[in-house]
């Protein structure tokens, strides 16, 4: 794997190829107990360590051989880590053309902290066991967040998302932010579970926005913009979201 990316920085020409070797072998099926929520933690064999190891080092690898932020005239290289499992995974400050990660296990903290998508991002039915940190990342294309399973806290303050983002029946049981996030696109937010609070007080002017039975936990912390309403259901600590601002869709609830 070293030997692939020393080539690929010697001769860009091949990043590409580079690139979709390494995250192919990412994306094999990888059996570790860490990885399983339902059940308590198994003895991890020598064979499974090594395993990880090879993999976080593949990772690192992937995440080396992306421009920064700081290029003047950064090459555009698509990802492509669809059902891997993935840990400490970092692209802070990297910019990514395509990122295409359903079904993607990210384990401890997940960093797209100023990272730029150039392209589509999809973390359709993507579960982070931690936390996801993107403050100040830039998503150019569409974001697709539907199905997303979020078991801490996920934090899209100050981002910028230039596409629309789609965050159908998403469920989060910890805090999501997205405080001063720019929205140049709809937000949807249809079935959508925050059980951990969410602060969506994004920066105007705000998006247009689907709702339907989008429910929020207002026992923790749960913020929206002063147009959008909070309507307490049966459950004292439970509420959905409502838009009732000139040019909403009042059904959208």
């Amino acid at each position: 794997m070293h030997a692939l990316a020393g080539l690929a920085r010697n001769q860009p020409e091949y990043t590409q190829t580079v690139l979709d070797v390494l995250c192919s072998y990412l994306r094999r099926p990888f059996d570790h107990p860490k990885w399983t929520i339902e059940r308590s933690v198994d003895v991890v064999t020598d064979e499974q360590q090594r395993e990880r190891t090879v993999r976080q080092t593949a990772a690192k690898l992937v995440v080396s051989l992306l421009p920064t932020t700081s290029d003047a005239h950064p090459p555009r290289y698509d990802i492509d880590v669809a059902a891997a499992r993935l840990d400490r995974f970092d692209l802070s400050g990297r910019v990514v053309g395509t990122f295409e990660a359903q079904a993607c296990w990210f384990r401890h903290k997940t960093n797209f902290e100023g990272t730029v998508f150039l392209g589509k991002v999809d973390l359709g039915n993507a579960t982070f066991l931690h936390p996801l940190r993107a403050a100040g990342a830039v998503f150019r294309g569409r974001a697709s967040l539907q199905c997303l399973h979020g078991r801490a806290p996920i934090d899209f303050e100050l981002v910028e998302f230039h596409g629309e983002v789609d965050m159908q029946t998403a469920k989060c049981a910890e805090h999501v932010s997205f405080r001063q996030a720019a929205f140049h696109a709809g937000l949807d937010l249809r079935h959508a579970r925050f059980d951990g609070g969410v602060d969506l007080r994004v920066r105007e002017p705000l998006p247009s926005v689907a709702l339907y039975n989008t429910e929020v936990d207002t026992s923790i912390h749960a913020q929206v913009p002063e147009d959008w309403q909070l309507e307490p259901l049966t459950d004292a600590n439970r509420a959905r979201i409502r838009v009732h601002a000139v040019g909403q869709n009042p059904s959208h609830g």
